[in-house]
């Protein structure tokens, strides 16, 4: 799944866990959800467009990403100051995506992971269960431009779930 759908699910999971009195407990709650959100979430990745190289040349993948970034962007700045422990716990496991993508683009090559590490070791944990296992037989339409739709459609429920819209009174309406 895209930063955007990450993102979302931190803060309603953040949202979900506010009664919990204790801070740290609170605080650990969200860290810990959040990170296992996105390993959850990065299973159903088959089923939107999520191509495993950039496709610079590519308008759709282009305009796809461009979206997808200004997203992200723009719900940290708005949100960062009441959803930042939830935000980050929920993108942290593509830091290391980050870390072996800057890193190839280095002159020097020095043995440098393959495979981001925090994504390889969480996969290993979150596919012991065996419902988790199960979804590697779901279709695989990364490749598939429509099923952008799909992802887009997520992040309306879970927007829609964050921020409901409020009631008219029956008084507003008459």
């Amino acid at each position: 799944m895209q930063a955007p759908t990450h993102i979302l699910t931190g803060i309603l999971i953040q949202k979900a866990v506010r009664p919990i009195k204790s801070r740290s407990v609170r605080t650990g709650a969200i860290v810990a959800l959040g990170a296992t959100s996105h390993l959850l979430l990065d299973k159903f990745a088959r089923l939107t467009y999520h191509p495993a190289d950039a496709m610079p040349r590519d308008g759709f993948w282009l305009a796809h990403y461009t979206l997808t970034m200004t997203s992200a962007g723009v719900l940290v700045g708005k949100h960062r100051r009441d959803y930042k422990t939830a935000m980050l716990a929920a993108v942290i496991p593509d830091f290391d995506w980050v870390l072996v993508w800057g890193l190839k683009l280095l002159p020097f090559r020095r043995k440098q992971p393959d495979m981001p590490i925090l994504h390889a070791y969480g996969d290993r944990m979150i596919e012991k269960i065996p419902a988790v296992r199960s979804l590697r037989r779901l279709p695989d339409w990364k490749l598939v431009r429509w099923s952008t739709a799909l992802e887009v459609l997520l992040c309306g429920v879970l927007a829609r779930r964050i921020w409901p819209r409020k009631r008219r009174s029956t008084a507003a309406q008459a």
